[in-house]
């Protein structure tokens, strides 16, 4: 290829003394593309990453030397450092343990070359001139420090400030900065098209495996091969919150994206965190804000991503605190995501991980580590990417996830497979189509998911009687026993309930009843006998114990909120 271009750019030079260049000019362009950008994305060498653990910790390392035989990365590249096990660390601690001797190690592996100037910056920091720089990713583990305490003089909090994440202040060791206080733009946002950008600004690119546990922390990266070989399936979730209209605009095109490609999308548009009567099966993508922590269905036991799935959730200390599942990060990291990102203090709305940007980095082609940094305008600042940089989401194709189901290669989450190519069929108006092809599949795959897209396209064509009778087929699996169909068992049940016919709303009856009497959850409790209580009034039905006990929690937990918000009102006006 590279000789037929030279000769080209030979033609393009006898044209231009022929006066002729300006229409040619577009070819030029496009050469100098194939010439200079000729490499893909997602073309990681494992030679080229590095995995960092804490040598005190074993099970650090163990997680080190897993990933990288599951990655093919050489062992050899795990790189040991002597640091504290604390999450979060001080501006000195952070320079003495991490970074210094970080730099130093890469140096020796030959990746990094410096020539060292023999002096320290004001901040501790070994100075260099940077000479060459072939490093794809940086990999922290689980034991490694996530985050660096703001500096005594420092306002805390304040766009100022020198807080930061681990991992974001590595990223932008290289990049010129008078100060470590605030943060320095992100070359790489944005950058869809040039594969090697950040060779060229030499970012070290960071991704972490981290989470309450080390089975957490695995997690990520057993997820991500798993999607790998058997496709992305699930659905989508936006959770919406009408505090800023910006970040409500970046969820806005998170559903654009997402039901081009196929997923089925559920939406809240409340300023509440998702609730329990909207379903949450396999989420492969949740994009939400702004709760504090993790509730409703995040809550649940055993509630679980599909594997392979993407989680964000805007707020400002999201990863805080990566050893407590009441914390958003974290929580996703014990659900089974692959990726999710989030922020060690605060960072203010407009450098963050933006939502859209994550999925059109991946739609792009990118892994999801070239996504993350695609995604966020700033480093030196306070994100961090949870997460295996190597996944590829969309490595499996739909067309070969169907043909994978068609061969034997099934498990709980073939389904969604089915309902994409369902909703691919929608989209070009052939309905007749996309219920032939859903309903070939019934009884020989895992299906509840698959019934009830098959009774919401029924009730959609005006079709009670099939609607009804997918919905008597659901009901009769009794899914309401399993906490991945808590919120469709919902859905079942308002639906049972609205078609007018007694029979159908005493087992709608029976599903809350069965559900409140599982689930000892109050912000439940209170949407389950709302439900219940307008049946019941309609149909005339009594409620059961299970009912009953939960109405009493409910107006018990309402009224010592009130009294306590009554007691802090008036010690505020005192």
């Amino acid at each position: 290829m590279g000789a037929d271009i030279v000769c080209q750019f030979l033609n393009l030079y006898f044209l231009a003394l022929n006066g002729k260049i300006l229409q040619y000019m577009k070819f030029v362009w496009a050469l100098l593309f194939a010439l200079f950008v000729s490499k893909g994305f997602c073309e990681i060498n494992p030679e080229k990453v590095f995995v960092v653990a804490n040598s005190s910790d074993e099970d650090s390392k163990s997680i080190a030397s897993d990933y990288a035989k599951a990655r093919s990365i050489p062992a050899r590249n795990i790189l040991l450092l002597d640091m504290p096990k604390s999450g979060i660390v001080d501006r000195q601690t952070y320079v003495d343990k991490i970074e210094n001797p970080l730099i130093k190690k890469l140096s020796e592996t030959g990746r990094v070359r410096l020539m060292p100037l023999n002096r320290k910056d004001s901040y501790g920091r070994e100075e260099y001139v940077l000479l060459d720089f072939d490093i794809d990713y940086i990999v922290l583990c689980r034991g490694v420090p996530w985050g660096i305490n703001p500096s005594s003089n420092s306002p805390k909090g304040a766009p100022k400030s020198d807080c930061a994440s681990v991992d974001s202040e590595l990223s932008a060791r290289f990049l010129p900065a008078k100060t470590l206080s605030g943060f320095v733009k992100n070359p790489l946002f944005g950058n869809y098209k040039n594969p090697e950008i950040f060779r060229t600004y030499a970012i070290m690119r960071v991704a972490r495996l981290d989470g309450a546990t080390p089975k957490d922390a695995r997690s990520l990266y057993e997820s991500a091969i798993y999607a790998e070989t058997f496709g992305l399936r699930g659905r989508a979730y936006i959770d919406k919150s009408q505090k800023v209209k910006g970040g409500d605009d970046w969820l806005d095109a998170c559903k654009r994206i997402l039901e081009d490609n196929g997923y089925e999308v559920s939406e809240d548009t409340l300023p509440r965190l998702y609730p329990f009567d909207y379903r949450m099966d396999a989420p492969a993508f949740y994009f939400g804000w702004y709760s504090f922590v993790p509730s409703t269905h995040f809550k649940l036991e055993k509630f679980r991503f599909a594997p392979g799935g993407f989680g964000l959730h805007i707020f400002s200390f999201s990863a805080r605190n990566l050893r407590s599942n009441n914390e958003w990060c974290a929580r996703f990291a014990n659900c089974g995501v692959a990726a999710t990102y989030g922020n060690v203090f605060e960072p203010f709305l407009g450098p963050i991980h933006q939502p859209h940007k994550v999925l059109e980095g991946l739609v792009n082609g990118l892994c999801a580590g070239e996504s993350a940094y695609a995604a966020i305008p700033v480093l030196s600042w306070q994100g961090v990417f949870l997460g295996d940089p190597f996944y590829r989401p969309f490595k499996v194709s739909l067309d070969a996830q169907i043909a994978m189901i068609d061969s034997g290669k099934i498990d709980e989450y073939s389904q969604y497979a089915v309902i994409r190519k369902m909703n691919s069929m929608l989209k070009n108006n052939d309905r007749d189509g996309a219920l032939t092809f859903g309903r070939s599949y019934i009884g020989k795959i895992p299906d509840n998911a698959l019934t009830w897209k098959l009774c919401q396209i029924a009730e959609s064509i005006g079709d009670s009687a099939f609607a009804e009778h997918f919905a008597l087929e659901l009901y009769g699996r009794e899914p309401w026993k399993d906490d991945m169909w808590v919120g469709l068992s919902m859905e079942l049940a308002n639906f049972l309930s609205s078609t007018g016919k007694k029979a159908n709303a005493s087992k709608s009856m029976g599903i809350y009843s069965a559900l409140c009497g599982r689930i000892k959850d109050f912000d439940f409790a209170q949407v389950a006998v709302s439900h219940a209580r307008n049946t019941a009034k309609t149909y005339g039905f009594n409620f059961d114990s299970n009912l009953t006990a939960a109405d009493e929690t409910v107006k018990r937990i309402l009224e010592e909120r009130r009294i306590a918000a009554e007691k802090a009102k008036a010690a505020k006006a005192k």
